[in-house]
């Protein structure tokens, strides 16, 4: 009996918001999903169902609007990691959720990912908003250049992108049109978050305007959006 006491508690933001109905509505309104093939949503749900459960959130607040806004941070975060079988040995093994004025993401004193939301903001329209401020924290680039034992390790393919990407910046800076972010050409790291949110949001104009820089994403990220969005008339989503 206190096993399953524990179990509910550890997860209290976690299965016991997971309802079956809300998931499946949830998902089937999100095109990139629906986009996949059976195997590839799978692991989608395979890995939101991951998320969910190392999330936990005040329980003042309220379910449904609660519930929508975990849904959004495990979706985003299993796109982000779909093409990796484990995740990073140091990625924060909890979230904490919870409703706020402002959308802020942070990591704790213990390492764990807090997330506060704004219910007004963008990220209600367009969930891939939320993936800047979520890998500037989680400092993606630091992972790929982690030791060889963890399973996102590719030091060598990330040189490469960096090596593209300082060849980028500087055409960018001679006034060369670009999707990303004039700001970003004075920050190797602001770019390549930049890079990974236009990835995602905006793959074939990323595509069509820095292809070399796409194809190492590609690689580093081991998915193909723009090859997604091809196949399935997808513009945004």
């Amino acid at each position: 009996m206190r096993s399953w006491i524990n179990l509910i508690n550890r997860h209290f933001g976690g299965y016991w918001i997971k309802d079956k109905n809300s998931v499946k509505q949830y998902l089937s309104s999100a095109p990139y999903y629906c986009a996949l093939d059976s195997g590839k949503q799978r692991e989608l749900r395979f890995k939101f169902d991951q998320f969910l459960a190392i999330t936990t959130f005040p329980k003042d607040q309220d379910l449904t609007q609660t519930r929508s806004s975990i849904y959004t941070v495990a979706f985003v975060l299993s796109c982000l990691t779909m093409g990796f079988k484990k995740l990073p040995n140091k990625f924060p093994q909890s979230i904490e959720l919870s409703l706020s004025s402002r959308t802020k993401v942070s990591l704790n004193s213990t390492g764990n990912l807090v997330v506060q939301l704004d219910l007004n903001g963008s990220w209600v329209d367009d969930p891939f908003e939320l993936i800047p401020p979520l890998a500037r924290v989680l400092r993606f680039q630091d992972h790929f250049m982690a030791d060889r034992s963890n399973p996102w390790s590719r030091p060598t393919r990330f040189q490469s992108f960096v090596a593209l990407a300082e060849q980028e910046i500087k055409a960018i800076r001679f006034g060369e049109q670009s999707l990303l972010p004039f700001e970003a050409v004075d920050n190797f790291n602001e770019l390549f978050i930049r890079c990974i949110y236009q990835f995602f949001d905006k793959p074939l104009e990323l595509r069509e305007d820095h292809p070399l820089l796409y194809q190492a994403m590609v690689i580093l990220f081991m998915q193909d959006p723009a090859l997604l969005y091809q196949k399935t008339s997808l513009t945004k989503v």
